[in-house]
């Protein structure tokens, strides 16, 4: 038996290369791992931020109409009756000036808007679309607005923050969570509800007053105030609404619908209306329970005499539940 004169391999199944072929080969691998070393080094430097503060002031026209690439949004009355803007710029690079000259494509522009008469705000970044190795950019809009002024405000990606604001509110993001503190949406029958609607996030309402439209197409919608009319529909998210500080009669056709997640709704004990529930319902711990009825798919209860708002509860996969109680 002849043996081989080539050295058994250190790994199974492998045959080492020739020492010639070796040699050749091994340049191109030395240059790839000289080209990740220097990408390491650059890497491990921490990015340099650099940030400015810009001050805008416009005459507030017939209200607010704001439209944002990407940023964070927050938006608050005032008692002025100019729009007041305060703008943040954040940039991060590896060096100061990548850094400074990331900041000038940060865009925000306001002028009136000639068929609402409305402020129109927008910012944008120049350098959409172009990759930059180690870059990161922020935008920030703080905006201030007269009481009562329409605010009509929409993402691409980012949070909104809504404060006391009293006049029509309608907001959107394509990717981001909302949050609306102290809204109160116009009273009258003709009075815009307030409008918000996010993609992909959830949305959080606290002490809200009126008339309320939420729409998430994934995440939760938790809501809470003095509430006269609901509209709550999230296709992948839990819905929480709590209207226990509702003092003026609940009315209108309430939905609080969900594919996947479970309902909860509180309302006090002086409230009037007919609850529909289309889903598993859980055994209740209020201290006012309810006589359910079954009405085909639907489990029925009135609250007081059941002649005021037509609520319905709907869940595709979860559980709903109602409480009536005036201790939140």
């Amino acid at each position: 038996m002849t043996r081989s004169s080539r050295a058994p391999s250190p790994l199974w199944g492998l045959t080492p290369l020739h020492p010639q072929t070796a040699r050749v080969s091994s340049a191109p691998s030395l240059l790839a791992l000289g080209i990740l070393f220097a990408f390491g080094l650059s890497g491990c430097q921490p990015p340099i931020r650099e940030t400015s503060v810009e001050n805008l002031r416009h005459p507030a026209g017939q209200g607010l109409i704001v439209r944002l690439d990407r940023g964070s949004l927050v938006i608050s009355e005032h008692p002025g009756a100019w729009v007041e803007i305060e703008v943040r710029r954040s940039a991060w690079s590896f060096s100061r000036e990548a850094a400074r000259s990331a900041l000038e494509t940060l865009l925000v522009e306001a002028r009136p808007d000639p068929v609402t008469d409305a402020l129109f705000v927008t910012g944008r970044s120049a350098a959409a679309g172009v990759w930059r190795p180690g870059e990161r950019l922020g935008l920030q809009l703080r905006i201030a607005v007269p009481e009562g002024a329409a605010v009509d405000a929409r993402t691409t990606a980012g949070r909104i923050e809504l404060r006391g604001l009293s006049g029509p509110v309608r907001v959107m993001t394509g990717q981001g969570r909302i949050r609306a503190v102290s809204l109160r949406s116009p009273s009258g029958q003709s009075g815009e509800p307030i409008r918000l609607r996010t993609v992909r996030g959830r949305i959080e309402g606290n002490d809200l007053e009126g008339r309320v439209r939420a729409e998430s197409g994934e995440g939760r919608i938790r809501l809470a105030g003095a509430l006269r009319e609901v509209w709550a529909v999230s296709a992948d998210g839990r819905i929480e609404v709590d209207a226990r500080a509702s003092a003026a009669p609940l009315r209108g056709d309430w939905i609080l619908r969900t594919a996947n997640g479970s309902v909860r709704l509180a309302l006090p004990r002086n409230a009037d209306a007919e609850i529909s529930i289309l889903g598993d319902r859980e055994t209740e711990d209020s201290p006012q329970p309810l006589s359910w009825k079954r009405r085909g798919p639907l489990a029925v209860a009135a609250v007081g005499a059941g002649a005021g708002a037509r609520i319905r509860l709907r869940t595709g996969n979860g559980t709903a539940r109602v409480r009536i109680d005036d201790e939140p």
